[in-house]
């Protein structure tokens, strides 16, 4: 069975959109391809590899390029938040709406969390929603990241953090005490 080019070039187009999803994907569309409407492409990463302690600090990043050979316009971001998840400490996401993502530029941000509880989460995709000059609808997504909690040692409070300091303190103190009265009692 022979395929024709077209049928060739719809698997491949086909087969690069599905692997896009993927949240350490490579850009959707090549420099030859690149559609004459904006087109954006999220990428998503955490900085930790799973499994992830309960109590680690994870930060979610986030960036959004435009392959497109026009801008993006009226970008509106839709960050999914943890309704299912047990976190603690969501930081440095703040809802946006971009005016104008130009030809080749991207927008990047970050957010952190703790996880409490351990288990397995999903951190759903990001989703943007833009517009060409032309108002013309468009979306984008990134995609999922699959993280697996397991319990940590528990986070010390600031109580026995300043404990442990004051011990070490002490300790590195007393040493010169403990060995000049071993020098002056027991070593001579």
């Amino acid at each position: 069975m022979k395929l024709s080019s077209k049928a060739v070039s719809v698997c491949i187009i086909v087969s690069l959109l599905v692997f896009s999803t993927v949240a350490d994907a490579k850009p959707i569309y090549s420099p030859i391809e690149t559609p004459d409407h904006p087109a954006l492409q999220i990428m998503k990463w955490v900085d930790k590899e799973s499994p992830i302690q309960t109590g680690e600090n994870v930060t979610v990043y986030v960036n959004i390029t435009n392959f497109g050979k026009s801008p993006a316009y009226n970008i509106t971001i839709n960050e999914p938040f943890f309704s299912d998840f047990s976190v603690d400490l969501v930081t440095g996401f703040e809802p946006a709406k971009w005016v104008v993502i130009g030809t080749n530029a991207s927008i990047s941000y970050s957010y952190s969390f703790t996880f409490e509880k351990p288990g397995n989460y999903l951190i759903e995709a990001t989703t943007a929603f833009y517009t060409d000059s032309d108002q013309n609808s468009y979306k984008a997504r990134s995609g999922i990241i699959d993280l697996e909690v397991i319990k940590g040692a528990p986070p010390i409070s600031l109580e026995d953090e300043w404990r442990q300091i004051f011990l070490m303190l002490g300790s590195i103190l007393a040493l010169p005490i403990v060995w000049l009265l071993l020098k002056k009692f027991v070593i001579e």
